[in-house]
């Protein structure tokens, strides 16, 4: 697939809602920075709010009843068959290559996949024949399931997604329901860098401090973690990465299943 036809047939979707309107500038900020040359159409998920910027136009979903219902009516809005997803307070800090979007794309109109994930995953890769860059997830595994920086068939997507869950479900039931696809895919090595800016309606304070070089002046609507708080947000993330690593991605598959088998 040329970059001419890849212009048609994928959208870039930043997923946000009109309560993290704070962002949009933000992420435009770096957008424009790092991926001047977007050769796609990029839509805004919001609510009801409108915004236009850096080649970013909105996409209103309607009054925000869920996560999955504002994504199946955007995508319900979308007619280009593939869709890359970004995150609202996921800024790029490297710049896009065109020809990895591109290949990935081609990869799965080529193989009628479901997915690439366009981050290395620490999950295992199965060897896809004839294709080095990219492996395929196990259709046992949990949390193979992610929208932040992959490209996604809509249709299938939709398939998948059900009318009142979260994106914490879509990670775990809708997992469930994928088992059956073995069309998903993540490249092995890693094209772009990013910062992680919020969680939980908190600002990271690193991510802050980073903004705040980039944007000089910018100052946050939204609260920045307390030096506590992003010292326990530290500690979950070493002390999950720790149990994986002891106790190995089987122990990790049983408990998945035993939360979500009924």
């Amino acid at each position: 697939m040329s970059e001419k036809n890849s212009k048609r047939d994928l959208t870039v979707l930043v997923l946000s809602c009109d309560k993290y309107k704070d962002l949009w500038p933000v992420f435009s900020h770096y957008f424009k920075a790092y991926w001047a040359d977007c050769p796609f159409r990029v839509r805004l998920l919001t609510n009801e709010e409108s915004y236009q910027e850096a080649g970013i136009t909105s996409l209103q979903a309607g009054k925000d009843v869920g996560w999955s219902d504002s994504l199946i009516s955007a995508l319900n809005q979308i007619d280009s068959k593939f869709v890359l997803f970004l995150y609202d307070d996921i800024f790029p800090t490297s710049p896009f290559k065109n020809d990895i979007i591109v290949g990935a794309t081609s990869f799965l109109e080529r193989t009628g996949g479901t997915c690439v994930r366009l981050r290395r995953t620490r999950l295992p890769l199965i060897p896809v024949p004839n294709e080095p860059a990219v492996g395929r997830l196990s259709t046992r595994l949990p949390y193979r399931n992610a929208l932040p920086i992959s490209i996604w068939d809509r249709a299938k997507l939709l398939t998948y997604l059900r009318p009142g869950e979260s994106a914490w479900d879509f990670e775990t039931k809708a997992g469930v329901r994928t088992q059956c696809d073995e069309g998903i895919y993540a490249i092995r090595q890693d094209h772009f860098t990013w910062i992680h800016a919020v969680v939980k309606g908190r600002w990271f304070r690193g991510a802050y401090r980073q903004v705040l070089t980039e944007i000089p002046g910018y100052a946050a609507s939204r609260p920045v973690m307390s030096a506590w708080q992003q010292t326990l947000m530290d500690a979950y993330r070493v002390a999950r990465r720790l149990f994986i690593k002891a106790f190995g991605l089987r122990i990790f598959k049983a408990m998945h299943r035993i939360r979500w088998s009924a």
